[in-house]
């Protein structure tokens, strides 16, 4: 029998004194008595399920010990803490490098870079502002760099043409994945924005006011006002859809919205065209009908008129209707017939054919506008068009000193002329019957320098300057020197139902120039189009004048042959200018329409959300800019661009990369991709702006609440932090006294001002009147 108090080792059986845990001889566990006789090694004890005891204070000797848990082994209380702070540390690594990897973008895709990144990555040798200077092509250039393709998306601002705007549906800084692409906004410069017409006044004042130019609303003449809603925008100009040709941008933009004024009425577009004319004669006008070239929609109806349709009239005003006209209708338009002479001539008024140009829709930066100018020889006859910004009168003839030159039908038994060979327009477009016609600058004269050449008595060229001198007082005519044949503007009309592929097949086009436009998209056929020549294109656009050759830059008549080198480019869809078709009202003899402020009603009797103010507009051109809302610590952050026509969009995003699953191992991610209107601005006495946010623009893309699996990622749709709820907002704008800001709202700058805030602000801050929620501007 063992001795109580006693206990023994259970390997080598050596006596150990009562409070012993361990054998003296040999290390092993020893074994403890127990009551009933059974033993137990004390260090596998099971801990007690409640609290022990606790022990008497004058213990028996020689009774049996109370049981108790026994302390952890020296051994495992080493072991333990170590290996808690290599998981810990292991963990951390991890998180670590998942941290550094993410941010280099080696997984989680790329971060779209903001305006500042664009200005210190750009490398295409130009200097940029990175508030109002850089450019969509130096964004896609820097995606390009990245990784992600951009691809521009074309809109009308106040900004220049050209450059960046933003991104479309995705903000500066936030994720995508590589090889995405990036849709890229640019400006257009101002202009009306496609839909306009159609929409009512109040829908659009808003975008139409940041165009930065001066937008004129008039009410516009109709058949039947009845026939319309109050407020509804009938035509504009620039027309629908189209830039402000430069030319312009001091008249700006023009709005017309259906009313009751007596005139020429917008909707006798498309009328039949006697219908059109009862209507005008029972009101006492008197009216001309004449041919005009137009899209097939209108052939043989009413496609424009003199006044513009829209234009107000006085009582028994005299007016032109124009019915549309097609390749039928070519000689009617170009020519006239001298009944005294019986002649036909190639002088008919060409200002039908004035009017803007442009490429396909796709385009619309690209336009031509063709405008009405006087002839060489008579500057008051405004019968000849140019292009504009060009001095040139453009015309279907060549030069001579009497009619030959432009004659295109000789009377009947004239021996002079037996065929259309013996004529100058021989070899022009416009007496092949193909429907089509040429206009060109100089006639197919010489060039000195710039100026048409012409060599009669009293002027010379002088190396290329054009001098004049008096012929009674010179013993020796001057000699001309630097006379030139130089390519100048060149265009070919295409009226509906043209011989296209007569054209084709005849020799007119460079053959490279063929095969360029054969893999091209082809021309509409049922709108009229030019093709403008393109000298670029020509490896020799001048040479010296040769009395022995014609002018190869325009069509000749030589011995029946035509000098004229071949057309560059081709038609197709990419190369032809289309006419834009749109009703053109006198804006100067209609009555203004008032588009007032958000907070009143104008004539029509419609309320609220009209355009901002002026003063609006210049709080929002302070303003714009990038925005940033965050603590300073942590993973989450708020970014917003506020533009000039108090537009915003922003992103907000709160990672955490430590919440990981199966599912989601890179962690979670918190976001909201917004749009919204500050609808609003107002300037308050202590220098503050108020900005009013419109809750109903406020748009999150996606549903709240939604989740999905990005790059191992579950991301959840949020709303935006710090922009909801969508409600006022405070402007402490650049230079505001930081002494006079509220306290919560300096709160939020440490995480822009490391060193503390400046006494005089060096952005703005932008901060929601709700929650105090801050936006600091971007240096």
């Amino acid at each position: 029998m063992r001795e109580r108090g006693i206990m023994f080792c259970n390997q080598c059986g050596t006596r150990n004194d009562e409070g012993n845990r361990f054998c003296t001889n040999c290390g092993a566990p020893i074994i403890a008595p127990e009551d009933n006789g059974t033993t137990q090694v004390a260090a596998a004890a099971p801990a007690p399920t409640h609290t022990p005891p606790a022990a008497p204070t004058s213990p028996v000797p020689h009774a049996a010990p109370t049981a108790a848990v026994p302390a952890p082994s020296p051994a495992r209380r080493r072991r333990m803490p170590w290996l808690i702070a290599i998981i810990a540390a292991v963990t951390a690594v991890a998180l670590c490098a998942a941290f550094l990897t993410y941010r280099a973008e080696i997984w989680g895709g790329r971060s779209l870079p903001d305006v500042a990144q664009v200005v210190a990555e750009v490398s295409d040798g130009t200097n940029v502002d990175e508030h109002t200077r850089v450019r969509a092509k130096q964004v896609i250039q820097v995606l390009r760099a990245h990784g992600l393709t951009g691809k521009l998306v074309h809109e009308f601002s106040g900004q220049p043409s050209g450059t960046f705007l933003g991104y479309a549906g995705a903000l500066a800084g936030q994720r995508v994945p590589a090889g995405s692409t990036v849709n890229v906004r640019v400006s257009d410069g101002p202009g009306v924005p496609k839909g306009t017409v159609g929409k009512q006044v109040g829908d659009v004042a808003d975008s139409l006011a940041s165009m930065g130019v001066r937008v004129q609303y008039k009410q516009v003449a109709v058949s039947n006002p009845s026939k319309y809603q109050d407020g509804e925008i009938v035509t504009t100009s620039p027309a629908d859809g189209r830039p402000l040709p430069d030319g312009q941008t001091s008249d700006g933009i023009y709005i017309g919205v259906a009313g009751d004024v007596d005139g020429m009425p917008i909707d006798i577009l498309g009328m039949e065209s006697d219908q059109a004319i009862d209507l005008l004669e029972s009101q006492g006008y008197t009216v001309t009908l004449t041919p005009r070239f137009s899209s097939r929609d209108y052939l043989g109806k009413i496609s424009g008129s003199v006044p513009g349709p829209g234009s107000a009239l006085t009582p028994g005003q005299s007016v032109t209707l124009y019915y549309g006209a097609d390749a039928d209708d070519t000689m009617t338009v170009l020519t006239t017939y001298d009944f005294d002479t019986g002649y036909r001539m190639a002088n008919g008024d060409l200002s039908v054919l004035a009017g803007q140009y442009c490429k396909s829709d796709d385009d619309v930066e690209d336009c031509v506008t063709l405008e009405p100018t006087g002839k060489y020889f008579n500057a008051q006859d405004q019968t000849a068009v140019r292009i504009a910004g060009h001095d040139d009168p453009l015309l279907p003839y060549t030069y001579s000193q009497d009619i030959s030159g432009m004659l295109v039908e000789p009377p009947s038994g004239d021996v002079t002329y037996t065929d259309k060979d013996d004529l100058a327009l021989g070899n022009h477009l416009l007496l092949q019957d193909w429907g089509m016609f040429e206009l060109y600058a100089g006639m197919g004269l010489p060039s000195c320098g710039a100026d048409t050449f012409i060599g009669d008595i009293g002027s010379y060229c002088d190396n290329g300057t054009l001098r004049t001198y008096d012929p009674s007082t010179v013993d020796d005519l001057p000699q001309s020197t630097g006379v030139t044949y130089t390519m100048r503007d060149f265009l070919v009309y295409f009226p509906v139902n043209s011989d296209l592929d007569a054209l084709k097949s005849s020799g007119y086009f460079d053959t490279d120039a063929l095969d360029d436009a054969d893999v091209q998209d082809p021309v509409d056929p049922d709108r009229p189009f030019i093709l403008v020549r393109d000298p670029s294109l020509y490896d020799e656009t001048s040479i010296p004048v040769d009395l022995r050759q014609a002018n190869p830059f325009a069509p000749s008549n030589r011995q029946g042959k035509n000098s004229l080198v071949p057309m560059k480019p081709a038609i197709s869809n990419d190369t032809v200018y289309y006419l834009v078709e749109q009703a053109e009202p006198d804006w100067n003899t209609l009555p203004d329409l008032n588009v007032e402020s958000d907070d009143s009603t104008d004539n029509n009797g419609k309320s609220g959300n009209k355009a901002n103010t002026a003063a609006s507009g210049a709080i929002f051109n302070d303003i714009a800019g990038s925005y940033g809302f965050a603590s300073g610590s942590g993973g989450w952050t708020t970014t917003l661009q506020v533009n000039r026509d108090g537009t915003f969009s922003g992103y907000y995003s709160d990672t955490d990369l430590g919440d990981v699953s199966d599912e989601h191992p890179n962690g979670i991610r918190t976001e909201s991709t917004f749009q919204g209107v500050f609808s609003k601005a107002k300037a308050n006495d202590d220098g503050t702006y108020t900005l009013q946010c419109d809750a109903d623009k406020l748009n999150i893309e996606g549903n709240i609440g939604d989740s999905r699996i990005e790059d191992g990622t579950l991301v959840t749709i949020s709303e935006p932090y710090g922009i909801a709820p969508c409600t006022t907002f405070t402007v402490y704008p650049q230079g505001y006294d930081s002494s006079r800001i509220d306290e919560d709202v300096l709160s939020w700058s440490t995480a822009w001002y490391f060193d503390g805030i400046p006494d005089k602000l060096d952005t703005p801050i932008i901060a929601n009147d709700s929650h105090k929620e801050s936006f600091y501007g971007e240096s």
